[in-house]
């Protein structure tokens, strides 16, 4: 038994600050190794080390908790870690991805600057006719007349109102928006 593994079964027992605290003392190496190696595999999703660093200092005391004191605790921990990387959403990945842009020319990485446009800074050449003589067919003239009376209207209640699926109200539009795209 290792004195990694004699200090973990005494947290599990006594579950003392202090004895948590030299396992991560002990730790420590390899803390900043994994820490370092996952930071350079995600680098491109600009996640701050110190961020890396506090996920997988959660995640070993999850490891510690999890723990059956009967298996030897250095494969247990190890084993565990080998593969472990930050949980990214779909939507974290798509966020880092769009925020910075590479310079072709420079090299260089620069963080894009977003602001939304306000309703008066677009411009369109559309009118209400051209709207309507897009539209193939009745059910996109009745879910057009239907917007312009409220614009804030749903795809649920355009549904109720026409007695279809938000499925179907959801594909109508597509199609519509796809026909109006060339007066953009």
């Amino acid at each position: 038994m290792t004195k990694l593994e004699d200090l973990v079964k005494q947290y599990k027992r006594i579950k003392n600050k202090k004895i948590l605290d030299e396992i991560f003392v002990i730790l420590e190496p390899n803390i900043k190794k994994k820490t370092d190696f996952v930071y350079g595999k995600l680098k491109s999703y600009k996640l701050a080390k110190e961020d890396i660093r506090q996920e997988l200092c959660i995640k070993i005391i999850q490891i510690i908790e999890e723990y059956k004191m009967k298996d030897p605790f250095d494969n247990y921990l190890y084993s565990s870690l080998k593969t472990w990387q930050p949980e990214m959403n779909v939507e974290d990945v798509m966020q880092y991805e769009s925020l910075y842009k590479l310079n072709q020319e420079t090299g260089e990485e620069t963080e894009e600057k977003f602001r939304d446009k306000s309703p008066e800074e677009f411009t369109s050449n559309i009118t209400i006719a051209d709207i309507l003589n897009e539209c193939k067919t009745e059910n996109e003239k009745k879910i057009c007349e239907l917007y312009l009376g409220n614009p804030n209207i749903t795809e649920e209640e355009l549904g109720k109102e026409l007695g279809m699926t938000q499925q179907n109200i959801s594909l109508i539009l597509k199609e519509l928006r796809e026909h109006l795209k060339k007066y953009l």
